[in-house]
């Protein structure tokens, strides 16, 4: 089920897991998810040790998209959909929408 987390390297594409998370929460079709790509790092929060993700639109990114790590899309805020973090125990536990509100 948790497939995103035993690869390491660039961006690649949704996981199940995050794909049915972003459509009942967040109602995205298929075709909007389809479009979408995340990448990963390892980091600490209160003391506690976590995957944080981005997840991306890659057209709107630069750079190749599968060579694109966590870090190159430092500064890419147009670019990025939603960031989050992920637990030890491979639990959510938390999922910003970055998107632009329309006005």
């Amino acid at each position: 089920m948790f497939s995103f987390f035993k690869s390491r390297g660039g961006a690649r594409p949704l996981d199940d897991y995050l794909t049915r998370y972003l459509t009942a929460t967040y109602q995205m079709s298929a075709d909007e998810l389809g479009k979408l790509q995340f990448a990963t790092t390892k980091t600490q929060l209160a003391s506690q040790n976590v995957t944080t993700f981005r997840i991306f639109d890659p057209s709107l990114a630069n750079g190749s998209a599968e060579k694109l790590n966590y870090s190159d899309l430092d500064g890419q805020a147009d670019a990025i959909q939603f960031e989050g973090t992920f637990a030890s125990d491979k639990t959510v536990t938390e999922i910003r929408d970055m998107r632009k509100q329309s006005s």
